[in-house]
């Protein structure tokens, strides 16, 4: 039965200390990176290779969610997709199978009378985003960005919230990943918190000689 992508499933990672240890670093005992080492025994595994492209993905992104919250919670196929940024929503259902998870339907709590509740509740407001929730907006210089998160850590700069971050993200991607970059080398050379690419920059809003002699060359060259 094809599994419901918006379903929320109890998901616990099978041979998770070994997992762990190699994450850990157990593998530079044999003088390799924790992550090499663990990318070997994953692609030695033939269970592993069988899965699709986007399965595979899917677990090596369980296994950095366990890291940081255990090796048991909860996940749908639909948000598995947004936080690992898959094309495709993932098979838990062919991870089981192969012997990589164990995973239980969860289920709201119901009456054990079996009666129905027939009373009108009112609507809850969602519940907040978490930072893990968040993902890369499509246009988004990822190195640019992750260069200016690193950056205000070094200035101590108050930490970006959730929706800020997001805010800031989704301006970002309206502008070119060159100029992203330029604004984050502007903001690192000048220790500013902010960062402003293309127009939004601090003191781009006028023409300069130099500006106005490119734009000058390229009305000629259309000419």
């Amino acid at each position: 039965m094809p599994q419901d992508r918006n379903q929320k499933y109890k998901i616990t990672i099978r041979n998770w200390d070994k997992y762990q240890r190699e994450m850990q670093g157990e593998g530079k005992r044999k003088g390799r990176r924790s992550w090499v080492s663990l990318s070997v025994d994953l692609f030695s595994d033939p269970d592993f290779i069988e899965l699709t492209l986007t399965d595979r993905l899917a677990w090596v992104g369980l296994l950095l969610h366990a890291g940081k919250v255990g090796d048991t919670f909860e996940l749908s196929p639909s948000l598995a997709r947004v936080m690992f940024q898959l094309k495709h929503s993932p098979d838990f259902q062919s991870l089981e199978n192969q012997g990589f998870i164990d995973l239980q339907v969860t289920t709201n709590k119901t009456d054990r009378t079996n009666k129905t509740d027939t009373t009108v509740k009112p609507a809850k407001k969602p519940p907040a985003r978490s930072a893990e929730e968040l993902f890369y907006p499509e246009g988004l210089n990822h190195e640019a960005w992750t260069r200016y998160v690193e950056h205000r850590r070094d200035i101590k700069a108050k930490k970006l919230t959730p929706k800020g971050a997001a805010q800031a993200m989704k301006k970002w991607a309206n502008t070119s990943p060159e100029a992203q970059m330029r604004a984050v080398e502007a903001s690192i050379a000048n220790g500013w918190t902010g960062c402003f690419p293309e127009k939004e920059m601090p003191g781009r809003g006028k023409e300069t000689p130099f500006d106005r002699l490119n734009r000058e060359l390229r009305e000629q060259n259309a000419d």
